[in-house]
C-alpha cells in the first residue's frame, strides 16, 4: 500500500494525466496533523473520482482543523456543500487574485488523492475510517417519486454505462438491454428508477414501455444532488463502475456493480475501499457481456428469495456478496 501510492504520486509527471495540477504557493500536505491548521483540498480527475476520494475528508476533519477549503468541479459543489457544510465549498479555478488570498490565508494544499494517500496508507486505516452518507427520509423520497413510492415499496435503480462512451473503459458498460434483462427477470411488483444520466431517446423508448419504471425529468447529468437522491430512493442500484456507484454509496444504498479483479480503485482490498455498500462481482477483462447479465439476474432475484413486495426493507437484498 505504502509503495503503491508513492508511486502514484508520480501522476503528475505523465503527460496525458487528464487533471491540470492545482499550484498554490503553500507547503504541501504531507500528514502532518492539522489541528488549529488550515488546508486547501483539490480536485482531481472525473466526478466519480472526486467523490470516491472526497470519503477521506471526514477522517480529516477529525483533526479540528481550523478551515477546510474544498475545491471541485463546478457541478459537484451543491453535492459537496450537503456532504460537508462545515467546510468551504468552490469550484476549481485558477484564477491568481483568488489564489493570492488562499496563500495567505491557508496553511498548507494538497490535491484529493494525496489526502487519501496519508489517510488510507494501510488496510487497518481503511478499515477504521470515518465515513459521512448523506441519507433520504422517507417523507423526501415520497415527494420525488410521487404514487410510484408508495406502489413500488421495493425498488432497483438502474445504470448501464457512463455519459460518454469511448476510451478503454467502455468494455465495461452496458447497453439499455441489462435492463430489459433485469425488468424481465424479477416479479411485476419491483419498480425501477432510471439512474443513468446523458441517455438516448431510443433508451428511453425502450423503457417507458414498462409501467414499473420511473424516469426522472431532471437532468442527472448536470444534477449531481437529483442524480445522488434517486440513488438514495432506492433499495439497491445495479451500475456499471461509473458515478452512479459512488453516488448510490455516498447515500448509503447498496449497490451491485463489477469491475476486473486488478481494478486500481480497490486499493487491493476485496470489497470496496470507499463505501461499504458497495457489492462488486469481480471479472477478467475479457468478460462475457451476456454472462454477466445473466450473473446479475440471478442474484438478483436469489436475493428477493420469498419477498412478496409489500413494504419489504432494502437491507434485504443482495444481502449475499459476490
Amino acid at each position: 500500500m505504502e509503495r503503491g501510492w508513492a508511486d502514484y504520486d508520480r501522476r503528475w509527471e505523465w503527460s496525458d494525466f487528464p487533471s491540470p495540477k492545482r499550484n498554490l504557493s503553500l507547503p504541501a500536505w504531507e500528514g502532518q496533523n492539522l489541528s488549529g491548521k488550515s488546508i486547501v483540498i483539490s480536485a482531481e480527475q472525473g466526478l466519480g473520482d472526486q467523490v470516491m476520494f472526497g470519503v477521506v475528508i471526514a477522517e480529516l476533519l477529525k483533526q479540528c482543523p481550523k478551515k477546510v477549503r474544498i475545491e471541485v468541479q463546478a457541478k459537484a459543489v451543491p453535492l459537496f456543500k450537503m456532504w460537508y457544510p462545515d467546510c468551504e465549498i468552490s469550484d476549481w479555478k485558477i484564477d491568481r487574485e483568488i489564489d493570492s488570498k488562499l496563500e495567505a490565508e491557508f496553511d498548507f494544499h494538497a490535491p484529493m488523492a494525496t489526502v487519501c494517500r496519508y489517510l488510507m496508507s494501510s488496510f487497518a486505516a481503511i478499515n477504521n475510517l470515518s465515513r459521512r452518507k448523506i441519507r433520504l427520509a422517507e417523507s423526501d423520497k415520497k415527494m420525488m417519486l410521487g404514487e410510484f413510492y408508495d406502489k413500488y415499496p421495493l425498488r432497483i435503480g438502474l445504470s448501464w454505462r457512463s455519459g460518454a462512451i469511448d476510451g478503454e473503459r467502455v468494455s465495461g458498460y452496458m447497453n439499455v438491454n441489462l435492463c430489459e434483462a433485469i425488468i424481465k427477470s424479477l416479479p411485476d411488483w419491483v419498480g425501477f428508477v432510471v439512474v443513468q444520466y446523458k441517455f438516448h431517446d431510443s433508451e428511453r423508448e425502450i423503457l417507458e414501455k414498462y409501467p414499473n419504471v420511473f424516469i426522472p425529468t431532471e437532468d442527472l447529468f448536470e444534477d449531481l444532488v437529483a442524480n445522488g437522491k434517486y440513488c438514495g430512493a432506492c433499495d439497491v442500484v445495479v451500475s456499471a463502475p461509473t458515478l452512479v456507484v459512488q453516488l448510490s454509496g455516498l447515500f448509503g444504498v447498496q449497490c451491485l456493480t463489477w469491475g476486473t479483479e486488478n481494478s486500481w480503485v480497490n486499493l487491493g482490498c476485496e470489497r470496496s475501499p470507499w463505501f461499504g455498500t458497495i457489492l462488486q462481482i469481480k471479472h477478467q477483462s475479457n468478460m462475457s457481456k451476456a454472462a454477466m447479465v445473466s450473473r446479475i439476474c440471478t442474484l438478483l432475484k436469489n436475493s428477493l428469495g420469498a419477498l412478496d413486495g409489500r413494504g419489504r426493507k432494502g437491507s434485504e437484498i443482495c444481502s449475499t456478496t459476490t
